[in-house]
């Protein structure tokens, strides 16, 4: 099965694309969908304007395409492009922070075969997608890869690298993010956790976007600290939106207490236990923190449940006969 995946410009500008892939790279949103498709299938990616201009003789069993295109070009000018030459099925991959809309996949529904959109932690009500009925058929779920490392997959060996653990601790509590826009909720349990005076040695590196050059941790650090701390907070931020530390946490094998928002997603559905790891409410969460701490050999037991459940999940074999079902089926 020979198959394109379509990429963004600025993922490649900014990131080096091709060289994440050629290393095989579990990062940023596509990572972990490339991962499962090179486990499959012959993968290879080009740019927009790369595919456009191609002379080759198209020899692709499917397309992939990053709905993200859309930011960089104007869809009424190149769709017609790509209709001339894809001749076979398409699968639209879409990243946002938000549901999508309609219009994010309006010109692809219309001028190309689309079969499958395939979404990074899909919201479990199809409600919140604008979306006519017809088309909530076709929306899958799969993964985001890692925002923040760059641990390669051994295909031979079947095993992601992964750093040392640390056995010993620098904190009770560590959570580290920048305040955005949108994400108010997050930013304000961080800043009320400070000021309860009951819970110590918390670690809370939160800042501002203008600050985030000084105060955004390394990525060894970041590491080190996630690694050494009893419990780590995921905080999402609001309801649509699951951050890239859930499966940061989890690879790194250590303990978290999330957000409520979490269970919004089919994610959710793979965790039998999430009463055990879920916080609902600011309350919710300061006792979750102080019973841990208290009886901190159930948060290991919690931890090593959760990563196996993780390691069956993230797995790009398995999830790459998932995506080739979906394909050969639609």
């Amino acid at each position: 099965m020979n198959i394109l995946f379509i990429y963004r410009d600025k993922n490649f500008y900014n990131h080096n694309f091709k060289n994440i892939f050629e290393k095989n790279l579990c990062k940023m949103d596509f990572g972990f969908l490339l991962l499962s498709l090179k486990a499959i299938a012959n993968v290879e990616l080009k740019s927009l304007n790369e595919f456009i201009s191609s002379k080759s003789i198209f020899e692709y069993d499917h397309v992939i395409i990053d709905s993200k295109i859309n930011i960089e070009y104007d869809e009424t000018k190149y769709i017609h492009f790509l209709k001339k030459i894809i001749q076979c099925n398409v699968s639209i991959f879409l990243s946002y922070d938000r549901p999508f809309k309609y219009s994010d996949i309006y010109y692809f529904e219309k001028f190309l075969k689309v079969s499958a959109y395939f979404v990074p932690n899909l919201l479990k009500n199809f409600d919140n997608y604008d979306l006519p009925l017809d088309l909530k058929k076709k929306i899958f779920p799969t993964h985001w890869g890692l925002g923040f490392a760059e641990f390669s997959y051994d295909f031979l060996k079947k095993k992601f690298s992964f750093p040392d653990i640390y056995n010993n601790y620098n904190s009770n509590v560590f959570y580290s993010g920048e305040k955005r826009k949108g994400k108010e909720i997050r930013a304000q349990i961080a800043e009320d956790l400070l000021k309860d005076k009951t819970i110590e040695n918390i670690y809370i590196n939160l800042y501002d976007k203008n600050d985030s050059n000084t105060k955004i941790l390394k990525l060894d650090k970041y590491i080190e600290e996630t690694q050494k701390s009893k419990i780590n907070l995921v905080l999402a931020g609001n309801k649509n939106n699951i951050t890239y530390r859930f499966y940061e946490v989890l690879f790194l094998k250590s303990f978290f207490l999330i957000d409520p928002h979490f269970t919004n997603y089919k994610i959710s559905e793979n965790f039998d236990n999430i009463s055990e790891f879920v916080f609902y409410n600011l309350n919710d969460l300061t006792k979750k923190i102080h019973f841990y701490l208290n009886n901190y050999e159930k948060a290991i037991l919690i931890k090593n449940v959760n990563s196996t459940i993780f390691e069956n999940i993230y797995n790009p074999f398995k999830h790459g006969e998932y995506l080739k079902k979906i394909m050969n089926q639609l």
